[in-house]
């Protein structure tokens, strides 16, 4: 799940293209192009959307992969082979969860940006936060009896209802990240 955190980290890349984005005034001149500002804040939503769900798509692949050559990746201990953290058999559960933190992170980064359009160290500090904040929260409120819990996720139907949860909040949360974003980026006077 950590490995998310890596997309998230070029959206600095993405939205100003890193230090020469800023330098060129990239948001004023998209600005003074013929379209609504709303539709600014649309398609580079919608970009961070893509990239995510590729992302997650790659993951899923290599997690595939993996499963694979499980026999590599397990330890020995004493008389019992156990494996080490979430295995392929959970990744709907972890997708479900993935799809919550970049919610999460979107709606506090693209917002924070779009307030004054120009923030981009301290919204993808926010945002980074927010999504190591809900990863240790996560982390923490495992059950003491970690088999137990991972046999549960192992479920399909919980899996798949994961996926489905993750995904309703994915898409609700982007569409107020958009609504918010967008009426904020309004009032943005350059």
């Amino acid at each position: 799940v950590l490995s998310f955190i890596y997309v998230c980290s070029c959206y600095p890349i993405l939205f100003l293209g890193a230090n020469k984005g800023q330098q060129s005034n990239d948001i004023y001149f998209s600005c003074l192009l013929p379209v609504r500002r709303k539709d600014i804040v649309k398609v580079r939503l919608f970009l961070l959307s893509i990239i995510q769900l590729i992302s997650i798509v790659l993951v899923t692949i290599y997690g595939a992969i993996g499963s694979l050559y499980k026999e590599d990746i397990l330890i020995e201990a004493g008389d019992k082979i156990s494996d080490v953290g979430f295995g392929f058999g959970q990744i709907g559960s972890v997708i479900g969860f993935v799809l919550l933190c970049f919610s999460i992170y979107d709606l506090i980064f693209v917002t924070c940006f779009y307030k004054s359009g120009r923030a981009i160290v301290s919204s993808t500090l926010l945002g980074m936060l927010a999504f190591m904040i809900l990863l240790c929260i996560t982390t923490l409120l495992l059950p003491i009896s970690i088999t137990s819990y991972f046999n549960f996720f192992s479920n399909l139907y919980v899996q798949i209802a994961s996926i489905l949860i993750g995904l309703a909040i994915y898409i609700l949360f982007h569409y107020l990240t958009y609504i918010r974003a967008s009426n904020l980026f309004e009032k943005v006077d350059f």
